[in-house]
């Protein structure tokens, strides 16, 4: 299990130059945007395991939110709003929308097919930045469509869950600010099972908790 956490966080650590790599060859050569795919379905797939944990090691953008664009984010608050379902839901039915009406005009056409999956990444890639940069590095993640795909299947797989161990836990709120996606365990200590769909499984909280009571159990 030590080995396996220190590849995840290896690679994490250096998983944002592929998305470097994917957006200046895509200029060049837009059919590599077809590579996209495998991001976009990583989310909802790596979710019937884990919940959504190939968003925390696996995504690249993920990956230059926490390790580049951290370094300006002024660490502010995620507005509430962004984890309204029915904003979410708009915004994945505004995305997939667009997305739509781009790539079937070009149906067939690799290098227009890839130009549509760069185009995109790079539009939410910026959208991404604008909003690590004014709160939270992982704040595009909140809503990000493919997460959110993720969080349906966590939601119906509930095979993941955080475990809080209420007796020795002192509400002291670290696992709240530590938490990429802002969740604050401790208020939910009471409860056996702590289901919370947009867990990266990142760890963070189990391993920064002063009493040591979290535990990320995957059944």
């Amino acid at each position: 299990m030590l080995i396996k956490n220190q590849f995840k966080k290896s690679f994490h650590s250096w998983t944002w130059l592929i998305l470097i790599v994917f957006l200046g060859a895509g200029i060049f050569y837009p059919p590599i945007g077809l590579i996209a795919i495998i991001c976009m379905l990583a989310p909802p797939v790596g979710a019937l395991f884990n919940g959504r944990t190939t968003c925390s090691w696996f995504c690249p953008r993920g990956s230059f939110l926490d390790v580049i664009v951290s370094k300006i984010s002024c660490n502010k608050n995620i507005p509430s709003l962004f984890y309204n379902n029915i904003f979410r839901l708009i915004v994945f039915m505004t995305i997939m929308a667009v997305f739509l009406l781009q790539i079937i005009p070009v149906w067939g056409n690799i290098t227009g097919m890839g130009r549509v999956f760069i185009t995109m990444i790079y539009i939410t890639t910026f959208i991404g930045i604008i909003l690590a940069a004014a709160f939270k590095p992982r704040t595009w993640c909140t809503f990000c469509p493919m997460g959110t795909m993720g969080n349906w299947v966590a939601k119906l797989r509930k095979n993941s869950y955080i475990s809080i161990n209420k007796d020795i836990c002192s509400s002291c709120t670290a696992c709240e600010r530590i938490c990429p996606m802002q969740f604050a365990s401790y208020k939910y200590k009471d409860r056996d099972k702590i289901h919370f769909y947009d867990c990266l499984r990142c760890g963070k909280c189990e391993k920064k908790c002063p009493a040591k009571s979290i535990k990320l159990i995957t059944e």
